[in-house]
């Protein structure tokens, strides 16, 4: 679907083809007037006066009520079709009215006449909202025999799928009074977690931190991700110390915060008549029920492979074994520093898809280029932080958010975001727009196969040991980072879960309990690679994911299913024109499962985990070998 970001209002994630990524540090910023036209975005290409906006503001408004009149007709073909016509032209033109008014907000969020226009459509799409929901329980109480014959009939041929998910929900719809008391409750639903983000962002007492060398820092969530990773052992095991004490001071309210959000996830499936909440989760996403066991399983097979890479830490670090405090220091310190202008990076990035076919290279080229209006580049006073994408506007391109910093990691946003880019470029194009919302889970695979592309490219074309060793260390830690760690998070969060939906509260020494025990089997401890002492175990309650409803395993989907597809595209034995009708060109019209098989990938076959295995072996033992010639060579 557009919209896959987490915890922000709904309206500002329309069209958001994926979440805010974080890029390098921030770069003294300018005012917008001082940056290029060429490297800023332009929403005139939606409408290019302010008056076309309104007139556009108009229409959908006049379609709401137009759709309001619809009530109570839909036991009749023609007025089915017209009302179902009627709903997703209102949805195309909101969408349209708010990516415009997303984009003029998120370029610089000071002025106040684009937050009020965003705020327009958020009252807009409200009303929007309002005046369909009779849409959903109509259909369902029609007989069997009249959705058959709509489903049958051509000129319902673009409203099929949407049809066909409505009756798929049956079993699972209340009556229209009891759906609309459960949706009274949506505004307190997230209480917990809402008071979870302003109590560590807002209200948390932090503690001083000072170094060996005697500066001072106030020990918050960044300051704690900056030096995490710093090479000094007696410094860094202090500063860990100091910031996960501090979590655990608070590790009651943290748990009483976990719980109540959880409870909500499993009471809401129960009303929904589920079985538990991960089976609600399962079936909203077109899941077999069995999915995510297999998917822990899968991974699982291939934790000997995360133990090769402790072991080399473990030897690289000289340590006896890899703490936790251990974790994020880097296995070299070869300082490989690249910069790369935005259009050094275009060229690289455009070089790396050079195996995709023509259509797909000349729109990654054509949105890439200055001054095509996809993409605003740079930061500036007041822009929105991160990167995404968004492709919201069915009849215009993709509108990628970036904040470029000349560094490896703004290279490889740009490769992530175009290949969202790619996804609503040829899902718009390619589908009619009630079949053109793709679904997160599919959404994450064709972001990071462009990553994937793009660091094949550079360890090919890789002009010294030292940017090798930085490719595939990078590699490296992002695979243990997204399908090992995130993998991790998932079992945690089935486990926790399993205890509320038994009637038991979380207690944060049963929360430690599991969350170490976890941690101990995925990273070898009985193998002797790796220690965790209690103090860290409160780790859990720095995760803001688990708030989200079995979320984080959608990312190890992403990363391995991308790799997949990559490597099979890379070395022959799957045409890439495969990959973009299967899954590009789909968009939403079939279920995730069924349009990664289309596009040559089975998530429930152990190929694509066997292969990530594989490849990541094949990295971990090449940076090996680097990273012991180096070290042989310094001596």
């Amino acid at each position: 679907m557009r919209t896959i970001m987490i915890g922000l209002a709904l309206l500002a994630l329309f069209g958001a083809c994926s979440s805010a990524a974080p890029q390098g540090e921030a770069a003294p910023q300018k005012d917008r007037s001082a940056i290029p036209d060429k490297y800023k975005w332009n929403p005139s290409h939606i409408y290019a006066e302010p008056k076309d906006f309104e007139v556009e503001f108009e229409t959908a408004s006049k379609l709401i009520l137009q759709l309001k009149g619809f009530t109570g007709t839909l036991g009749n073909k023609d007025s089915a079709r017209a009302t179902l016509k009627a709903y997703f032209e209102c949805m195309r033109l909101v969408y349209n009215l708010d990516t415009y008014a997303g984009r003029l907000k998120d370029s610089d969020m000071n002025v106040a006449d684009n937050q009020k226009l965003a705020g327009r459509v958020e009252t807009l799409y409200t009303n929007f909202v309002s005046a369909g929901s009779f849409l959903e329980p109509e259909i369902l109480a029609l007989p069997e025999e009249t959705v058959k014959d709509y489903l049958a009939d051509e000129s319902f041929k673009d409203f099929r799928r949407a049809i066909n998910e409505i009756v798929r929900w049956k079993s699972h719809t209340l009556t229209a009074a009891e759906e609309k008391v459960l949706a009274e409750f949506t505004g307190v639903a997230y209480a917990p977690y809402e008071s979870y983000i302003t109590f560590t962002t807002a209200d948390m007492v932090r503690p001083p931190f000072t170094f060996s060398n005697g500066e001072t820092i106030t020990l918050d969530d960044p300051m704690y991700v900056k030096y995490r990773s710093m090479q000094e052992p007696a410094d860094r095991r202090r500063l860990f110390e100091a910031f996960w004490d501090t979590y655990g001071l608070y590790k009651n309210t943290f748990s009483k915060t976990l719980t109540y959000q959880t409870k909500f996830y499993v009471t809401q499936g129960k009303v929904k008549k589920f079985g538990s909440s991960l089976e609600s989760v399962l079936f909203t996403k077109e899941l077999p029920p069995d999915f995510y066991t297999m998917l822990i399983n899968h991974i699982h097979s291939i934790l000997p492979a995360l133990h090769e890479y402790m072991a080399l830490k473990k030897e690289i670090l000289g340590v006896d074994k890899v703490r936790f405090q251990d974790m994020y220091v880097p296995l070299t310190r070869s300082g490989y520093t690249e910069e790369y202008s935005f259009e050094k990076a275009g060229d690289i990035v455009n070089a790396a898809v050079a195996v995709m076919p023509d259509e797909y290279k000349e729109a990654m080229k054509t949105g890439m280029a200055p001054g095509s209006g996809w993409i605003d580049v740079y930061p500036s006073k007041g822009k929105a932080d991160g990167g995404y994408c968004t492709g919201g506007s069915y009849s215009t391109h993709p509108f990628v958010l970036l904040n470029w910093t000349d560094d490896y990691d703004s290279l490889s946003v740009l490769a992530h975001e175009m290949g969202h880019a790619m996804h609503s470029y040829f899902s718009n194009k390619y589908q009619p727009f009630p079949n053109a919302d793709y679904n997160l889970f599919n959404a994450e695979v064709a972001s990071i196969f462009n990553e994937q592309l793009l660091t094949a490219h550079l360890l090919k074309n890789a002009k010294s040991d030292e940017e090798k060793i930085f490719l595939l260390d990078n590699f490296i830690e992002a695979a243990r980072g997204t399908v090992f760690r995130q993998m991790l998070f998932a079992e945690f969060e089935k486990k926790f879960y399993d205890i509320v939906e038994a009637g038991t509260p979380l207690t944060p020494d049963v929360m430690n309990k599991m969350y170490k025990e976890v941690n101990e089997e995925y990273y070898g401890a009985a193998k002797g690679l790796y220690e965790m002492e209690d103090r860290y175990a409160a780790e859990w309650a720095y995760i803001p994911h688990f708030y989200y409803n079995y979320y984080v395993f959608q990312y190890v989907v992403g990363f391995v299913g991308a790799l997949t597809i990559a490597t099979k595209i890379l070395d022959g034995t799957l045409p890439a024109q495969k990959y973009v009708e299967g899954m590009l060109m789909a968009g939403g019209s079939k279920a995730p499962l069924e349009i990664f098989r289309d596009a040559g990938l089975d998530m429930t076959s152990d190929e694509p985990y066997k292969l990530t295995e594989k490849i990541f072996k094949e990295r971990l033992a090449e940076l090996r070998k680097l990273l012991l010639e180096q070290k042989a060579a310094k001596k």
